[in-house]
């Protein structure tokens, strides 16, 4: 089913529409703090009783992310969904790489049960300063991706989004070169899915979203061992991080020249934190 079709009938059943908390995102975007969190749209066929997009410090991809409440609750229909996302960016806020090719996401999925999720790009053709996917502009989807327990990224090139409306707009997925866009997810459980339709609240997690050049991976983790981040740990990061402390000692964080030698993060530099490289730099990186 289309998503006009699914509003349509949304609407009819008294589907929930609301407000972004902090107004358009940018695209793209980390999630890392309040202004960039996706803005709540959408939900569909009174098996979502309310959804709430957060920002939290769980780490997804990278630093911050959002946590999506979602109140699933039984209904009398075979399908819920949601969506959030924004209906338009513009530029500066919209900055695309020219190289892009393709639509990523990294997502926390921690169940239990079956949810799946789809990507909406609209852009404005006419160049009207509006999107209307009705008069004028594209609206390009990709077909339904089952969600997978844990942290997972997403990587959906352009070819895996098709015109949703032939005839509209000029049938040209101008994703970089676009003065603005819509983007948004639209996560859906269904009935027909294994476990069935959930019905009872989840969270779930989301970072790292937009139009990116090449694959995304979930950056590999700190090794404190390499101080300098030379990707090498070796004498030169004993001496870094030696000069670093005999200089940050006994004061707060952010400090050093050479990394952050507030290795336990309480940001204080003392003595624990000279123990503790000690250790992690005796265990080596990986």
């Amino acid at each position: 089913m289309r998503l006009e079709e699914r509003l349509s009938v949304a609407g009819l059943m008294g589907a929930m529409w609301a407000c972004g908390a902090f107004g358009a995102p940018p695209m793209p975007t980390e999630l890392d703090s309040p202004p960039e969190m996706l803005d709540r749209l959408f939900s569909y066929f009174g098996g979502v009783g309310s959804f709430e997009v957060t920002p939290s410090d769980r780490l997804v991809y990278a630093n911050g992310s959002a946590a999506i409440s979602v109140g699933f609750r039984p209904d009398a229909f075979s399908v819920a969904g949601f969506a959030v996302g924004t209906l338009g960016v513009a530029l500066p806020g919209l900055s695309v790489s020219p190289a892009a090719d393709r639509f990523s996401a990294t997502i926390e999925w921690p169940g239990p049960g079956s949810l799946s999720f789809f990507v909406t790009i609209r852009e404005d053709d006419n160049g009207s300063g509006t999107i209307d996917p009705g008069s004028g502009d594209d609206e390009w989807e990709t077909a339904n991706v089952m969600l997978l327990p844990g942290v997972h990224v997403y990587n959906l090139p352009y070819s895996a989004f098709v015109l949703a409306n032939p005839g509209e707009g000029n049938g040209v997925r101008n994703f970089n070169t676009t003065g603005r866009m819509a983007y948004f997810l639209t996560f859906e459980t269904r009935s027909s899915y294994p476990g069935g339709k959930l019905t009872t609240p989840r969270v779930l997690y989301v970072d790292h979203v937009g139009l990116y050049v090449g694959d995304q991976a979930i950056p590999p983790e700190a090794c404190a061992a390499d101080y300098n981040g030379d990707t090498a740990p070796d004498v030169l990061d004993f001496l870094d991080f030696f000069d670093d402390f005999s200089v940050c000692s006994g004061g707060s964080a952010p400090c050093g020249s050479f990394g952050d030698p507030d290795v336990n993060g309480d940001t204080l530099v003392d003595v624990l934190d000279f123990l503790e490289f000690l250790d992690a730099f005796g265990a080596g990186c990986p």
